[in-house]
């Protein structure tokens, strides 16, 4: 059994933990075992059943788990509830917020990071509100800054969490703040490179772009804005800038499409052909054709009120 628990072939170690419990039912080593074998295969409800079995209090932070990972969340919290470590607490916290009860879910990941001064459980907690509840995300991440003056990666998140929403003016604050905690810092200078495009100035937002390619020359994120920072004044340095950063992520199918629908704008077909050809390289599966593509660009440039049409003259 413990050699196919080192070769984690599980569902080996089971059959022949199985074995050994008909030899000696009352077993707990093995019944222990069972419990985690069974998990590995998430085969939760035969582990809750061994757990159930044995009836110790330390596998009470197990069976919670467990029952988590069975969606039972009402019943998780009340196994954990009267655990009080940062395991118990982090686990309480994501059942109350599978069962969408906020407050109750955030105070918890703070009693978790009170507990372990580990902040991941607060970090994964506003990861997820960045997506939904954007205000609820600064709300925890600021109060976790208050109790961790200058942690980067907070500093970063709120960053993040303002320039998101187009609040360039607090989204450079923070940036600002992140610098001087760490001069050398990426995300501050995406951060005020994004803003600094918000309020309309590509100059600045171009000096940011830079310092942070100083930095980090293979961000693509940083390339794709410096090929935006650039366009369309400066056509070559846009698309410089894009194939720079398609040949550091060439699976990312948007650049190759921008790229090439850019390039028909600027009526440099070959270009954009060989583009195309570059795209079907590295996704073979892509559904258009360069025609179907390309189409409504084309048709618009051969249009007789072609400026009436065209997206990017403003009218």
């Amino acid at each position: 059994m413990l050699s196919y628990e080192k070769l984690k072939d599980w569902r080996n170690a089971i059959i022949t933990g199985e074995r050994l419990l008909e030899i000696r039912p009352e077993n707990k080593s093995v019944k222990l075992r069972m419990i985690d074998y069974h998990c590995s295969l998430r085969e939760y409800e035969k582990s809750l059943d061994y757990i159930n079995e044995l009836e110790s209090r330390k596998l009470r932070c197990k069976k919670g788990l467990v029952l988590f990972r069975l969606e039972k969340y009402d019943e998780a919290i009340k196994t954990l509830e009267s655990i009080k470590t940062a395991e118990a607490y982090s686990l309480m916290a994501k059942s109350y917020l599978k069962l969408n009860k906020h407050a109750k879910a955030v105070s918890c990941a703070f009693k978790s990071y009170k507990s372990s001064r580990d902040p991941e459980i607060i970090l994964e907690f506003s990861d997820i509100y960045l997506k939904s509840d954007y205000k609820r995300a600064i709300h925890i991440l600021k109060r976790l800054l208050d109790e961790n003056p200058g942690d980067e990666r907070v500093i970063e998140r709120i960053c993040r969490a303002y320039i998101g929403n187009f609040e360039a003016g607090i989204a450079i604050t923070y940036a600002e703040d992140l610098l001087r905690v760490n001069e050398t810092n990426v995300t501050a200078y995406l951060t005020l490179a994004e803003a600094y495009q918000y309020l309309d100035n590509g100059m600045k937002s171009l000096e940011y772009i830079e310092k942070g390619l100083e930095l980090d020359s293979e961000s693509v994120e940083l390339w794709v804005m410096k090929a935006w920072t650039l366009y369309p004044y400066d056509f070559e340095g846009f698309r410089k800038s894009l194939e720079r950063a398609i040949a550091l992520d060439p699976n990312n199918t948007e650049n190759h499409v921008t790229l090439i629908r850019e390039c028909v704008w600027e009526r440099e077909m070959d270009n954009a052909r060989r583009y195309y050809k570059k795209l079907m390289l590295y996704n073979p599966t892509f559904s258009e054709t360069f025609d179907e593509l390309t189409k409504d660009i084309i048709d618009c440039l051969n249009s007789t009120d072609y400026l009436a049409r065209c997206p990017y003259c403003g009218i």
